[in-house]
């Protein structure tokens, strides 16, 4: 069952004094921010899991004080899914949505295990049943646009018990009733490939994520971004010249074209222990991003548009920890210059956007998340004017 929250509830929530008022978030939303707030359930802790490729329908997870699923569309805004045992240390959360953003799915609790779950909204929230036989605490990590095919992690069942060390991680092909396992790249072997795999591509159903590595040079084991597909198996994807031999895959494009992640960089000599966001695509290879303007030597990509264009994430600047959008024509821009160029006055004080992990795939709407003037967790969605990204050829 999904609980909605009315305009009403939204009026008489906004008297706390704990939560900004509700005339303020009408006046943001008019200036091009939205904050995705659950004025009923008064959440300290708000997170983004996910967004359509529209940027009209916004999924995720809070804290109230468990943890429960979200689901937020331009239409009628906030709305909580319920949870099946909302008692003790309830765990639920919305990670993946379709493309139309008509059906989500994520976990919840039951039995005292992570269980997946189907919602739309004409029949409301059930169990999805999906997963091999044998498994246990499955976790969804995300679904194509066409739903065709999940992403999802899950334990082994052996004898009847749960054996932790025997985590696996696989792509359920939905209308084939099939399993792909994400192997051992080396011997090809039945054994579980530590990983962590964090997004899938709609085409070709590209899964990226980051494993533990030595790089193939016999290095310590550490963190390297990989891309996987069932006929090549699971691929490294290297790291940035200099710094520290460690990469992670944050996002792909719909088109399984373009993988974003951050990587140890040496940014050209100036820190050798610096964090660099990184575009990778099959005949480029890797290729830092660069950072913004002041700060220390550190910038991540977390978001990609459908056809790669548009990427978004966190990098440090003169004025701390800012979001960006990065597009080839005008390289990395901060998210706050950008709104501004779009018609978007100053945000009032106390908003902190902190962090971009989601834009759509015309670039015009970016998901992210920060805090408000009163140490709020808050999830945010801001519509900008892409246009202005456009750099005009010199004559």
């Amino acid at each position: 069952m999904l609980t909605r929250i009315s305009g009403f509830l939204v009026v008489v929530a906004c008297s706390w004094a704990a939560w900004p008022t509700f005339a303020q978030d009408v006046a943001l939303q008019e200036r091009g921010i939205t904050i995705l707030r659950d004025f009923r359930h008064r959440p300290k802790g708000m997170y983004a899991r996910g967004m359509s490729p529209d940027g009209l329908v916004v999924i995720g997870g809070y804290d109230v004080p468990f943890t429960r699923g979200f689901v937020w569309d331009h239409e009628s805004g906030m709305s909580a899914i319920d949870v099946w045992e909302p008692k003790g240390k309830t765990y639920g959360v919305a990670s993946g949505v379709s493309g139309d953003g008509a059906k989500v799915v994520g976990v919840n609790r039951m039995g005292g295990m992570s269980v997946p779950f189907l919602w739309t909204e004409g029949e409301g929230l059930k169990p999805f049943d999906f997963a091999p036989v044998g498994t246990a605490n499955i976790r969804v990590h995300a679904v194509t646009r066409g739903f065709d095919a999940l992403l999802a992690s899950g334990l082994t069942i052996d004898d009847g018990r749960i054996v932790p060390a025997r985590q696996f991680s696989f792509v359920a092909h939905l209308e084939r009733e099939k399993f792909s396992f994400l192997m051992d790249r080396r011997d090809g072997s039945v054994e579980p490939l530590k990983c962590r795999p964090v997004g899938m591509s709609s085409v070709g159903h590209v899964v990226v994520g980051s494993m533990m590595s030595d790089f193939d040079d016999g290095i310590e084991p550490t963190w390297q971004a990989f891309r996987w597909t069932e006929g090549e198996g699971v691929i490294g994807l290297g790291d940035l010249p200099g710094g520290k031999r460690q990469s992670e895959a944050h996002a792909i494009s719909a088109n399984g074209e373009v993988i974003v992640g951050q990587s140890g960089s040496s940014f050209g000599d100036r820190d050798d222990d610096g964090i660099e966001a990184f575009r990778w695509t099959r005949t480029g290879g890797m290729v830092g991003l660069g950072d913004l303007p002041g700060g220390v030597a550190k910038s991540q990509a977390f978001g990609v548009s459908g056809d790669g264009k548009y990427i978004v994430g966190i990098s440090s600047h003169a004025s701390g920890d800012e979001p960006f959008i990065w597009t080839s024509d005008s390289g990395m821009r901060l998210l706050r210059h950008v709104l501004g160029e779009s018609g978007v006055a100053e945000l009032p004080d106390g908003l902190d956007m902190s962090s971009a992990h989601f834009v759509s795939d015309d670039g015009a709407v970016i998901v992210g998340s920060g805090r408000d003037g009163r140490g709020n967790v808050v999830v945010w969605r801001a519509v900008i004017n892409p246009d202005v990204l456009i750099v005009e050829p010199t004559r």
